[in-house]
C-alpha cells in the first residue's frame, strides 16, 4: 500500500480506529474506510469517476421556421409604432432581440415625448398587440433607448442540453456553474454560485420554480465529481428532490421534516466554523488558497438546497432564520452556499434577515406587484409568463436581467441519477475536518456562544428545575 494513504489514515484518525488486522493487511483499507465513518477523504479511490455524459440529457423540440417568426415579428413592429402615434407617443423601433418566448423592442421617443408617457401605456399597447401583457423596460443603458418585451406568438422551449452544450459553459472556468438558462436574444445565460454567494428563488405554483431547482442540481452533477461538491438536499415536500436520494454526492440522507432540517443546517454550522479553523491553521484566507496548497486535502464545495422554505419557516421560523443567516453571512469562504426556494414571498416567510444576506435573487411569476417587491425590491415579476420566464437580480446590477429558464424533464434527472449509481461509488462526507486534539487553540475553548449553551439538554433541565424551585419558593410566601 502506498504510504501517503496510510500517513493520511495516521494523520486523520484517532489511534483506536487503527486495528493490528489493519496494520497486516493493508489490501483492505478502502472497504474498511468505507464502513468507517471517519473523516478522510479518499481522493484516489474517485480518479476513475466519470461525470454523466450531455447525450444523457434529452435533446430540444424542434422549433417553429425562422420565416413564419420573421413575419410575426414584422407585423409586430408596425402594429407598435402605429399605436404609439395613436396614443400620443410617437417613436420609431430602432433595434428587435428575438428571444426564445419573448422579442424586445427597443424604441427611440421622439423628442417632445417623455418616459413616462409609454410606461402608462403598458395596458392599451397589450390590448392592440393582443398578448396577455408586456413589460416595459424605461432605459436600457447608454443606448437612450426604451426596451418593450413583447410576448412570442409562437413559444419556443428552452432544453436544457442547449444550454449545457455550450462554450459558455463547458469552457467555463466558473468554480460552480449554473445554467440559468437563455437570454431575451437567446444567448445562454450561465453564473456562477460561488460570486453570488447564495441564491434566493420564489415564485407561485406552477411557474417553473422547482423544474429550475431541478436544472441546477444536474448543472452541478454534471460538472463535479462527489471530491469536489458535495450536496445536502432539504425536501419538505418528500418528493421533489427524492430522485437525487442515493447518488454519491450526497452528505447525508434527504432531510424530510422541518426538525430535522433545524438539525442539519446546526451541523453545517458546526461545519463552518471547523472549517475556518483549519483555514487558519493553514493560513488561508479562502477556499480556494487552502485546496491550491499540494499538501493540504483539498475540501470539496458544500451547497445545500432547500426546495420549500415556507413550510421550514411557519414550524421553526426562528431557529431556521437564525442557521440560515449565520451560513449566508460567514460560509463563502470556506466553500458552503445556499439554495433557497419558496412559493410563498411574503414578509413572513423572506425575512428582511434574509433578504440582507441574498443579493442574488430569482423571481418567477407572482400573483401581485407587492410580492415581486418583498423578492426583487422592485414590481415586474407579476407581468411573467410563467413557465420558466424569470427575473434575476445579480449583486452586480441594479436592475434585474429577464430570463427563459431551461425546461428539465424526469427523464434526464432519473438518467443523470442511473449513471452515477452505476460507479458504485460511496464516499462518506468529513463532517470535522480537524481530528480531535490537533491544532488545538487554548483559546477555542471559550468560542461557545451563550445560545449554544442554552441549547444543552443538561442546561435546560438545569434551569426548569431552578425557576420551578423559585416558583414554589414565591408561592409559599404569598401563602
Amino acid at each position: 500500500m502506498p504510504n501517503s494513504i496510510f500517513d493520511r489514515l495516521l494523520a486523520f484518525c484517532q489511534p483506536s480506529q487503527i486495528s493490528e488486522q489493519l496494520r497486516a493487511e493493508p489490501e483492505e483499507l478502502p472497504e474498511i474506510l468505507l464502513k468507517n465513518p471517519s473523516p478522510i477523504l479518499l481522493e484516489e479511490r474517485l480518479v476513475n469517476f466519470q461525470i454523466p455524459p450531455i447525450s444523457v440529457l434529452e435533446p430540444s423540440l424542434p422549433g417553429i421556421s425562422a420565416r413564419t417568426l420573421q413575419l410575426d415579428i414584422e407585423q409586430k413592429r408596425v402594429t407598435l409604432e402605429q399605436r404609439l402615434e395613436a396614443f400620443g407617443a410617437k417613436s420609431k423601433v430602432i433595434r428587435v432581440s428575438q428571444g426564445p418566448i419573448i422579442t424586445n423592442f427597443e424604441i427611440e421617443p421622439a423628442l417632445d415625448v417623455k418616459i413616462n408617457r409609454i410606461t402608462s401605456l403598458a395596458n392599451d399597447l397589450a390590448l392592440a398587440l393582443r398578448v396577455d401583457s408586456i413589460r416595459i423596460v424605461s432605459s436600457l443603458g447608454s443606448r437612450g433607448t426604451i426596451g418593450i418585451e413583447i410576448p412570442n406568438k409562437f413559444r419556443e422551449t428552452v432544453a436544457l442540453k442547449d444550454v449545457i452544450n455550450t462554450k459558455d459553459f463547458q469552457e467555463s472556468r466558473y468554480r460552480l456553474p449554473l445554467a440559468f438558462g437563455k437570454s431575451t436574444s437567446g444567448q445562454p445565460v450561465i453564473h456562477d454560485l460561488t460570486q453570488m454567494p447564495h441564491l434566493l428563488v420564489a415564485g407561485e405554483t406552477g411557474a417553473g420554480k422547482s423544474v429550475f431547482i431541478h436544472s441546477l442540481i444536474l448543472s452541478l452533477l454534471l460538472k463535479h465529481p462527489p471530491d469536489t461538491l458535495r450536496l445536502l438536499l432539504i425536501d419538505p415536500k418528500q418528493v421533489e428532490l427524492s430522485a437525487y436520494r442515493n447518488i454519491p454526492h450526497l452528505v447525508d440522507k434527504i432531510i424530510f421534516t422541518p426538525e430535522s432540517a433545524v438539525r442539519s443546517l446546526e451541523r453545517v454550522v458546526r461545519h463552518m466554523k471547523e472549517r475556518y479553523r483549519l483555514l487558519k491553521n493553514a493560513g488561508a484566507q479562502n477556499i480556494e488558497g487552502y485546496n491550491s496548497n499540494p499538501e493540504n486535502i483539498k475540501l470539496p464545495y458544500l451547497v445545500v438546497i432547500v426546495d420549500e422554505l415556507a413550510d421550514l419557516m411557519m414550524v421553526a421560523k426562528k431557529p431556521m432564520e437564525a442557521n440560515i443567516a449565520r451560513i449566508a453571512q460567514m460560509a463563502r469562504a470556506v466553500g458552503i452556499h445556499l439554495i433557497l426556494a419558496t412559493q410563498r414571498p411574503s414578509v413572513n416567510i423572506v425575512t428582511g434577515v434574509i433578504k440582507a444576506n441574498f443579493p442574488a435573487r430569482i423571481a418567477f411569476r407572482v400573483t401581485s406587484g407587492i410580492d415581486s417587491r418583498v423578492i426583487l425590491d422592485t414590481q415586474g415579476a407579476e407581468k411573467l409568463l410563467g413557465k420558466g420566464d424569470m427575473l434575476f437580480l445579480s449583486p452586480t446590477q441594479s436592475n434585474p436581467e429577464r430570463i427563459h429558464g431551461p425546461f428539465t424533464r424526469q427523464i434526464e434527472s432519473l438518467q443523470v441519477v442511473n449513471f452515477l449509481l452505476k460507479q458504485g461509488i460511496e464516499q462518506p462526507f468529513n463532517w470535522m475536518p480537524i481530528p480531535f486534539g490537533e491544532f488545538a487553540d487554548p483559546n477555542d475553548n471559550d468560542e461557545e456562544s451563550a445560545n449554544e449553551k442554552e441549547e444543552r439538554p443538561e442546561d435546560s433541565d438545569m434551569i426548569t428545575i431552578e425557576t420551578h424551585q423559585k416558583v414554589t419558593y414565591n408561592s409559599q410566601r404569598m401563602r
